[in-house]
């Protein structure tokens, strides 16, 4: 099972870092002290403790006002089920329940997409209909549109020369 580092393991089991440091600081929760002072803490030893709950998960492609609270099943602590898995049945329910949640946003942000495609195709096919429609009434009215070209040409003598020297020379 993965390691996860103070943060990962308070966003995995949506809980703040203060909690996991105070569950480590009791001796609740085990963890290995790197040289760094952070901490490392084993999955399963996480799944043993907390229960995971609904986290709000933030997807790349929302909007970031717009967060997703994704529904997930979670697995119930060892205590309260009739029968004590092995580490690595816990490891693989965690790595499920992982992939549900990111399913589950995936799906999320594809509806989201979709949406704004549909909205997007609607815009397009509105502006058609109405270029078509301006398009006709142009061809009705016998409307032509007409340029005329303008000069920007003089024929007067050169301007004064400006500047200091313009000004010693009288110019």
């Amino acid at each position: 099972m993965p390691d996860y580092t103070m943060g990962a393991a308070a966003k995995a089991v949506g809980v703040g870092k203060a909690t996991i440091h105070r569950a480590i600081a009791s001796g609740k929760l085990s963890a290995t002290r790197l040289d760094d002072r952070s901490y490392r803490i084993d999955g399963a030893e996480l799944a043993r403790v907390f229960t995971p709950k609904q986290v709000p998960e933030q997807s790349p492609w929302l909007p970031s006002d717009r967060p997703v609270t994704v529904p997930v099943h979670r697995v119930s602590p060892p205590e309260t089920r009739p029968e004590h898995p092995d580490a690595e049945t816990i490891e693989l329910r965690v790595r499920v329940e992982m992939l549900a949640d990111q399913l589950a946003r995936e799906r999320r942000a594809t509806e989201v997409l979709e949406d704004k495609l549909k909205e997007a195709q609607e815009r397009r096919d509105r502006s058609e209909d109405r270029l078509h429609q301006l398009l006709l009434e142009r061809s009705t009215t016998g409307a032509t549109m007409t340029t005329t070209p303008t000069s920007t040409t003089s024929t007067s003598s050169p301007a004064p020369r400006g500047g200091l020297l313009g000004w010693l020379l009288g110019r």
